[in-house]
């Protein structure tokens, strides 16, 4: 065996699915591969060899799939030098397909050879274990941990050390990570660091190890930073042509940015940004159109992202009679140390909102909105003895006023106010509910909370805790089950304390299913002898992109890539007088529709009469034939030319490329280069000088290999001043005069013009099409009269336009026709390469040649790194000499030198050399800097000290010990601190450091300390049980003396089974759940200091009986109130009760619909029907994750009439149910205080007693009677989607159990003011809409079922 690679899923980059790396098939009737053998099984890997003849081969194409499964399959790529691959990653117990592909230095593609094998099964479960941990790097604030698992594998680890101030810290971690950065670290600090292993309840280690942080602040080149990632991109300053897009980066940091929108032609358009720039402007948009924007990061040339906001741009046309708001005076009082108010007047005008902006201690941008109508706030959380300068911003509508700015310094920290912060919670309220989330947000209206804490129980009954920080004042619950009742639990933790709980009941809504994407028809047509024509529909829906699958002429199977937009394809490459079928898949996301096949028979190759084509239609047929695909380059072209960037676009006509690379020379001759990720297909070259000529080449790149170039010329546009043009006046525009064609030759010819009179033009554009009538255009500059365009064909006809350019306008055109010359044979010279050079550098080389004859279109520069891989390095044809980077010093390396011409490779050329090495510096003496102590106890002291320059053998530390006798402790020189132990308590001790190189000593430095008194042992308190129920207790404790290092709880569960729950040292209580009912259960609590454990403290708990719930049961449905759009549905619930309940019936045009209602509700109203028709309702009552039912009921609704309806009375559409005498609960009145075009706010009183919901009921313009349910503790809602100018009639009643009340009734006349829209951002879980009804009033609660608001 030549040579072995050992590449896996984990560790080798070249590993990757053919989404990124499409399988290669080509052709060769030379087989020279064979004996593809699997040597080595196990559960995880194959260990695959083969066997070739040397040096035949360039690389190889190793790929497995599992064709069971619908993955995509893998590829490994190798060198031409192996000969076996480890395959690692698979899944135990799994059949696997082997392929191996032979690439030759021609670059054509052998095989495949193939093989089968399966893995191992999985053997018995090793218990895990930790390895080693280590240090990896270390700064004056950070350290990289690294760690292995010598077996098994672990859920989570956790690694926990002490922090400056001694207080223990706890680091969770995912059970697959093998590193960590540990951040926010004090300089010259010794730390040490634990790390655990957890499985299930149970933690193993700890495994350990030291560091110490670096001293003072390092180079930001060796900070460790945490990988860059993307915030929040927002929209602001929104006018008719341009909007303010700003985003934030929350770690790390990016080489640049890029924003992708569509323009109003829907042409893509890329805009790059700097890394250190959080905010853009863009431009030229155009008015009351919605625009996507696109963020993406770059950092290390990789692409991160994106980042999505949309939004509308305003009407050009829109002006306003009204008065512009203007700001008045902004002032500053009641300044504590902490907090401030500040106080502003409006001077003219009403404002939608206000926004004060200001920077933090840590200089770190807040902004805090505040409302219309408020004239004043309160800044809280502030430092004290700090300067702060505040900006106030008037919001209306979507322009930004005008900052007000005033500066204040808060108090010192002496001056607080002894008096104690009352901790209060506010209204727990929910929005955002969809199938399997809700929003949940709350007030604080009194003090400030440390943390919060949601609790509710999930569909399986068990209980749920979700932590939430103390500043966060929204939350969104995922992962729940659609059609289900929850109940939250909101607690406060402050000052070690729970307060709480505020309550709310949800409903989550019924999923809704998108509608699928259906494939139309097939057709074949313009069948040839090697291709052929596919065309198809798109039925329903739209489709991500196509596949089109075929066997090619030896059986093979051949896949084609088509993008969604296209509806048809030429097949090519085909073979005379064969049968193909041909299969195309629609593609959605990771889903495939289809396949609809055809037959057809290309034609044959002798006969000149053109055959009937034949087509068969066939039967969807399903396929797991593997993906090939052939890459390919076309149709590079130059847009948007300005004086200082271009645009340029290509297309890819098969195949996917990992990347691409644009690569031209600046005006100085220097080489640049632009790469460019896979998906894009346009580029904006920035950075370009005025009128200059430029020469791009795109290149593909597909795993280590390169195609192309394909090259396009580009001249930028001169710099000339724009002519003012005030209103009235006439500016005289620049007109063209003559144009024609002379010096015409084969392949070229010169255009020259004439410009008449007038100013000039900024700049021309000569377009024409050339031999193949593709479209090409020349711009050029405003100085030249002519201009030479080459790369024509002979003896072809031309027709040139000529356009004269000013401003953003094109005045013209002149046209012209030329034949080109016919081609005569001109001796050409042989190509020949002559002399390779190198001369040497320290990390670099630069390589020089010469060419003796010819030319040449490229060369290609070939050599071995330092670890033996090879290397190629692409260089233009008109180059002599190139510097290759990245080299390693004083070593040796061959250069090879091709020259490329047309398919030709000529060569090599070779030089060798050797690198220059690294220069000597002369050895700097060793000096001592400053000892320090640190960690003084009342038995040890920890002395650290600095060595400024150079490096000493060892150090020697003396001090004299309680009884005066002299000490002396020897130091490693690798060392720069000790801890001193053994002293006296409450006694100064001086330290004296000397420093020995050779026979040499230095010093001393020195330093004092006076060690603590010895502190008394840390002690429990009591332990107490609360809050017991069927599967939970909750368990608080105190602390009599000291402090822990932590805490740790034991019990036995249910089947006796010991179970440790440990827990921070901050903590003094705790939730023990997954108990079982009506068991007793002792619990001790353990206090750990450093190594010992104190305790333990114990408790005993009998935890409750579980109730036995009764199965529910559906009665009767009974349908009433028929109308000719509406029913009224109730029905009887036997035994028990529903969470709630679902009505589904079909509508006019028979698709289904679904109406969800609230559990404790009887009787709901069906609107939206159609008149004369019949509908069957299926009621289903849902408990828990069971749907019990259906029961139902049939009903035709009512005829239509013309008849004019009378004025409605909402009052008497339904029958009021009585409450018996006696009742508690009475309605007071309702009220209409706020009143906008499109909504209205309801407000009522229950002067008696409560109810558990009430129901508005009102009807809508077009007369469609509307019900909005409200939960029983709210007194006001809005009610939104009205019409302008419109009366309506709002029916409130109150829902007790069984029973309704009411209704009392209120009037209203919406107005014509539109609605106020602002959006805020969600915090990563999409955008929180906030509602402004004419400055004031915001919706904040849905009940009973969601309020969708679509995205601006």
């Amino acid at each position: 065996m030549v040579g072995g690679s050992n590449l896996g899923s984990g560790v080798s980059s070249h590993l990757s699915a053919p989404a990124s790396h499409p399988i290669l098939s080509y052709q060769n009737p030379v087989v020279s591969l064979t004996d593809l053998t699997v040597t080595e099984v196990s559960p995880s890997s194959l260990h695959v060899t083969w066997s070739a003849p040397p040096n035949s081969f360039r690389g190889f194409s190793f790929q497995y799939r599992d064709p069971k499964s619908n993955a995509t399959p893998g590829e490994i790529r190798l060198p031409g030098t192996e000969r076996s691959v480890n395959v690692t990653g698979l899944s135990p117990r799994t059949d696997y397909e082997l392929q191996l592909y032979g690439e030759k230095p021609n670059g054509l593609y052998e095989g495949p050879i193939t093989s089968k094998a399966s893995t191992a099964p999985a053997s018995a479960a090793e218990k895990p274990s930790l390895g080693g941990i280590s240090v990896l790097e270390v700064t004056d604030n950070a350290a990289r941990l690294s760690w292995s698992v010598a077996t098994g594998t672990f859920d989570s680890f956790l690694i926990q050390y002490k922090d400056a101030e001694g207080k223990l810290k706890s680091l969770p971690l995912n059970g697959d990570l093998r590193e960590a950065i540990i951040s926010e670290l004090v300089p010259s600090r010794k730390y040490k660091f634990n790390l655990y292993g957890l499985v299930g309840r149970k933690r193993h280690g700890p495994v350990s190890t030291e560091a110490v942080t670096e001293e003072g602040l390092p180079l930001p080149s060796e900070r460790l930073t945490a990988p860059p990632g993307l915030g929040e991109l927002s929209a602001s300053d929104i006018t008719s042509d341009s909007v303010h897009l700003s985003w934030s980066v929350p770690s790390g940091s990016f080489d640049s940015f890029v924003i992708q929108f569509k323009d109003a032609e829907g042409r893509p358009q890329v805009i790059p940004a700097e890394g250190d720039v959080r905010e853009v402007t863009i431009p030229s948009l155009a008015p009351s159109r919605k625009y996507r924007f696109n963020l993406y990061g770059i950092s290390n040339r990789k692409r991160l992202g994106p980042l999505s906001a949309s939004d509308v741009t305003s009407d050009s046309a829109e002006r306003g009679t009204a008065a512009q708001p203007s700001l008045g005076k902004l002032s500053v009082s009641d300044v504590t140390n902490n907090s401030l108010r500040l106080s502003w007047t409006v001077h003219t005008g009403s404002f939608d909102s206000f926004l004060v902006q200001y920077k933090d201690a840590e200089g770190k941008a807040q902004a805090l909105p505040v409302g219309g109508d408020a004239r004043e706030v309160i800044i809280p959380s502030l430092a004290h003895s700090h300067r702060y300068k505040f900006n106030l911003y008037g919001v209306s509508g979507r322009k930004r006023s005008s900052p007000l700015t005033t500066e204040a310094t808060t108090a010192s920290q002496e001056s607080e106010d002894p008096t104690p912060v009352h901790h209060s919670l506010g209204e727990l309220s929910l929005s955002d509910v969809t199938n399997n989330s809700v929003r949940l947000s709350w007030t604080i209206p009194t003090g400030s909370f440390d943390s919060f804490q949601v609790q509710y129980k999930d569909a399986g009954g068990k209980f749920q805790a979700l932590p939430v920080k103390g500043d966060s004042r929204e939350v969104v619950i995922p992962n729940l089950v659609p059609s289900h009742r929850y109940k939250f639990n909101l607690y406060g933790v402050a000052d070690r304390k729970r307060l709480g709980p505020v309550s709310i009941d949800a409903i989550t809504a019924v999923p809704i299913y998108l509608p699928k994407f259906l494939l139309g028809e097939l057709s074949v047509s313009d069948i040839t002898t090697d291709s052929v024509r596919l065309s198809w529909t798109v039925r329903t829906g739209s489709f991500d992109s196509f596949l089109v699958h075929y066997k090619d002429a030896k059986g093979k199977p051949q896949s084609l890539p088509v993008e969604g937009d296209a509806r048809e394809v030429i097949v090519p490459n085909l073979v005379p007088s064969r049968r193909y079928k041909f299969n195309l898949y629609g593609v959605s996301g990771r889903k495939r529709s289809g396949p609809f096949s055809i037959d057809a028979t290309t034609g044959q190759q002798q006969e000149t009469k053109s055959t009937e084509p034949t087509a068969m239609a066939t039967s969807p047929e399903v396929t797991t034939e593997r993906v090939t695909t052939h890459l390919s380059l076309d149709q590079l072209s130059v847009s948007d030319v300005t004086s200082n960037s271009v645009r340029l676009s290509w297309v890819v006509p098969t195949g996917n490329f990992d990347s691409f690379l644009v690569q031209y020379k600046d005006p100085q001759g220097r080489l640049q280069a632009l790469p460019v990720d896979g998906i894009s297909r346009t580029l904006t070259v920035p950075n370009l000088e005025p009128a200059q000529r430029y020469r791009f080449n795109l290149y593909g790149v597909f795993g280590s290999k390169r195609y192309g170039p394909l090259p396009v010329m580009a001249l930028t546009a001169s710099v000339s001043p724009s002519l003012p043009e005030q209103a009235g006046v006439s500016v005289p525009q620049p007109k063209l005069g003559n144009f024609s064609s002379f010096d015409i030759s084969s392949d070229s010819l010169k255009l020259a013009w004439t410009v008449l009179s007038g100013p000039s033009f900024d700049s021309f554009l000569i377009q024409y099409k050339d031999a193949e009538g593709k479209p090409q255009a020349l711009p050029v500059g405003p100085d030249a009269r002519e201009v030479t365009i080459s790369n024509l064909a002979p003896s072809h006809k031309y027709k040139f336009h000529l356009y004269g350019v000013s401003g953003t306008k094109r005045i013209g055109s002149l046209s012209t026709e030329a034949v080109t010359a016919p081609l005569m044979e001109k001796p050409t010279s042989p190509l020949r390469l002559g002399q390779l050079t190198a001369s040497n550098l320290i990390n670099s080389i630069l390589l020089s040649w010469s060419v003796p004859t010819g030319s040449f279109d490229s060369f290609s520069i070939q050599y071995k790194d330092a670890e033996g891989k090879p290397q190629m390095l692409p260089v233009e044809g008109e180059s002599r000499e190139i510097t290759v980077p990245n080299l390693v010093p004083s070593r040796r390396y061959k250069f090879n030198l091709y020259g490329i011409s047309g398919r030709k490779r000529v060569g090599p050329i070779s030089a060798d050399t050797v690198t220059a090495s690294l220069p000597q510096e002369p050895p700097v003496p060793p000096s001592l800097g400053q000892l320090s102590a640190s960690d003084i106890t009342s038995d040890s002291v920890r002395l650290s000290w600095t060595v400024p320059t150079g490096s000493f053998d060892n150090f020697q530390v003396q001090y004299k010990d309680a009884n005066g006798k002299l000490q002396t402790i020897p130091v490693e020189g690798v060392l720069r601190e000790i801890i001193i132990s053994n002293l006296a308590p409450s006694r100064r001790y001086k330290f004296n450091l000397y420093g020995f190189t050779g026979r040499k000593r230095l010093g001393p430095i020195s330093t004092d300390a006076v060690t603590a008194e010895t502190r008394a042992p840390p002690s429990l308190g009591q332990l107490s049980v609360s809050n017991v129920t069927s599967d939970s207790v909750h368990l608080t404790w105190t602390v009599h003396t000291g402090n822990f290092d932590s805490f740790l709880i034991q019990y036995k569960d249910a089947e006796g089974k010991p179970q440790a729950l440990p827990l921070d040292a901050s903590t003094r209580e705790t939730t023990i759940t997954s108990l079982s009912p009506s068991r007793r259960y002792k619990f001790n609590l353990y206090g750990i200091a450093g190594r010992k454990r104190l305790g333990p403290a114990s408790a005993d708990a009998v935890t409750a009986k579980k109730e036995e719930s009764v199965q529910p049961s559906l009665g009767e449905l009974s349908i009433s109130d028929l109308t000719s759009n509406s029913a009224l549905l109730s029905w009887t619930v036997l035994t028990g009760s529903f969470d709630s309940f679902l009505i589904q019936y079909k509508d006019a045009e028979g698709k289904p619909q679904s109406l969800p209602v609230e559990g404790p509700s009887r009787k709901v109203t069906v609107s939206n029907l159609a008149p004369s028709r019949r509908y069957k309702f299926n009621l289903y009552g849902l408990s828990g994750r069971k749907r019990l039912g259906p029961v139902s009921s049939e009903a035709t609704t009512v005829k239509e009439t013309s008849t004019p309806t009378p004025e409605p009375n909402l009052g008497e559409e339904e029958p009021v149910t009585e409450v018996p005498t006696g009742t508690e609960s009475r309605l007071g009145k309702l009220t209409v205080p706020e009143v906008t075009s499109n909504a209205a706010r309801l407000s009522w009183t229950v002067p008696l007693g409560t109810f558990d919901s009430f129901l508005i009921q009102y009807k809508d313009a077009e007369g469609r009677s509307h019900m909005l349910p409200v939960g029983g503790g709210s007194r006001e809602v809005v009610v939104p989607n009205l019409v302008p100018s419109h009366k309506y009639k709002f029916n409130l009643y109150g829902i007790s159990g069984q029973q309704r009340l009411g209704p009392i009734s209120a009037n209203v006349l919406t107005t014509g003011q539109p609605i106020c829209w602002e959006r805020r951002g969600g915090g990563g879980n999409g955008f929180h809409f906030k509602i402004l009804l004419t400055h004031f009033f915001p919706l904040s609660w849905v009940l009973g079922q969601p309020l969708m608001f679509e995205s601006l």
